[in-house]
């Protein structure tokens, strides 16, 4: 970036010699790009620290996140009818994990055994997992979501992941999605 302002300034210099307007005009191109880089610069680098502060560590007790009484936990598959009538609600949930985070285990996917899954997240960014969880059972306490995604949202996102004109124009219905938030978690295997 620096080498980009030296040559700008020497051709501002070259071609323009005795304008003050010229002046002018270099004084605020080169602020400017000095605010652009020292910006591009700031965002760089908090960018980078996404998700690295999470605690990879369980506790002595197994517990990543904040440790939990693991009794009365539903399996993931109950969702749909204990969501039935309102949301937002803190559970403990048990299920499989068929997805996990890649790049820092930084949430995961619970089979619910009907095809669906419920997205898991974890809260302000704690803890991590081990990227190779996939397949291990958990017990997870967290406020459980639900929310309805329309069809014009769903054909957008099919149209951003490129899916085809025919799996776009199959969409007809609504689609109920379920996440949680969790504060802690157990592996149960």
């Amino acid at each position: 970036m620096f080498v980009t302002l030296i040559l700008f300034v020497i051709c501002k210099l070259f071609f323009y010699p005795n304008t003050m307007k010229s002046l002018q005009h270099f004084i605020i191109y080169s602020i400017s790009l000095l605010l652009l880089a020292g910006c591009g610069q700031a965002s760089q680098k908090s960018h980078d620290t996404t998700h690295k502060t999470g605690n990879p560590n369980p506790d002595e007790n197994g517990f990543y996140g904040q440790a939990f009484d693991t009794k009365g936990a539903i399996a993931a598959y109950t969702l749909p009818d204990t969501l039935e009538q309102t949301n937002n609600l803190e559970l403990i949930v048990t299920g499989k994990i068929i997805d996990v985070c890649q790049s820092a285990g930084c949430w995961l996917e619970l089979d619910m055994m009907n095809g669906e899954t419920i997205f898991v997240t974890f809260k302000n960014d704690s803890f991590v997992i081990p990227k190779d969880s996939k397949g291990r059972t958990v017990i997870i306490k967290g406020f459980v979501n639900t929310e309805i995604i329309e069809v014009e949202m769903l054909k957008r996102i099919a149209t951003d992941e490129g899916q085809s004109a025919e799996a776009i124009a199959a969409i007809k219905s609504p689609r109920k999605e379920y996440s949680i938030v969790a504060s802690g978690l157990l592996f149960d295997d």
